[in-house]
């Protein structure tokens, strides 16, 4: 007859527990990545000023806030995951001084790029505005939580039945 080992025992008396403390755990990570971060850029008498704003907590929080004065240049610079077909890219606003700020990631960081150029070039006086937004990844986050959490629950239910 195999012997009990007593910790892997209390485990899986506490598996249900267990499931629905993770789900919970990641209904809250999800509650609190979703918001966005959002580049808004506008041409003045002095050049073009920028500001980088994360907001997080269902984007009721602002978590930063950074004015960028005095863009001189936008880049986007492309990375690539190795052992990955993934490939990200990042905008960059580079302001007087050699400042480098990594401002969004992802498929809005080239047109963006593009009319921010626009401003800095002078062919356009408009402001630009793009959000990033982290909702799709904090609610992937909350549903996993609450399938674990409604699993948890539903087991440790009929378990004390």
């Amino acid at each position: 007859m195999a012997t009990s080992v007593p910790i892997l025992d209390s485990i899986s008396e506490r598996g249900p527990q267990i499931f629905a403390g993770t789900g919970l755990l990641l209904m809250l990570l999800g509650a609190y990545m979703a918001g966005a971060n959002t580049l808004s850029c506008s041409g003045t008498s002095d050049g073009v000023d920028c500001r980088l704003q994360v907001t997080r907590i269902l984007g009721l929080a602002t978590v930063e806030r950074r004015d960028i004065p005095d863009v001189v240049a936008v880049e986007v610079r492309r990375s690539a995951d190795s052992g990955s077909d993934t490939v990200n890219d990042t905008l960059y606003v580079i302001a007087r001084g050699n400042l480098e700020v990594a401002a969004l990631g992802g498929g809005a960081s080239g047109p963006f790029a593009s009319q921010v150029d626009e401003l800095l070039k002078g062919r356009s006086t408009a402001p630009v505005q793009v959000a990033d937004s982290t909702w799709i990844v904090a609610g992937a986050c909350a549903g996993l939580g609450l399938v674990l959490f409604a699993f948890g629950a539903i087991a440790w239910r009929s378990e004390a039945q």
